[in-house]
């Protein structure tokens, strides 16, 4: 796993802090359940519209877990997930 410097640390908690606390709930829920999350997104067949419509609605709605859910969805799409994973297996 990539190490955290200690600005990106200072960084993300300052980020957190300032989101609403339905919000960080769900990011909370992300990072104790992120192999569940990331097997339900994995093989997501919702194409990059899609994803992007479902992420405006649930925006709309102050849906966070499915906005959080959506967005890994995404990075598994554009691959940016799948290159971390590999590069960790190495």
């Amino acid at each position: 796993m990539k190490k955290i410097s200690d600005d990106e640390q200072e960084n993300f908690k300052k980020v957190f802090n300032e989101l609403p606390e339905d919000a960080q709930h769900a990011v909370c829920w992300l990072l104790d359940n992120f192999d569940l999350a990331a097997e339900l997104c994995r093989h997501s067949d919702m194409t990059e519209d899609e994803i992007e419509k479902y992420k405006t609605a649930a925006r709309e709605k102050d849906d966070y877990l499915l906005l959080v859910l959506l967005n890994v969805a995404e990075m598994y799409k554009n691959g940016s997930l799948e290159e971390q994973e590999s590069s960790e297996q190495c």
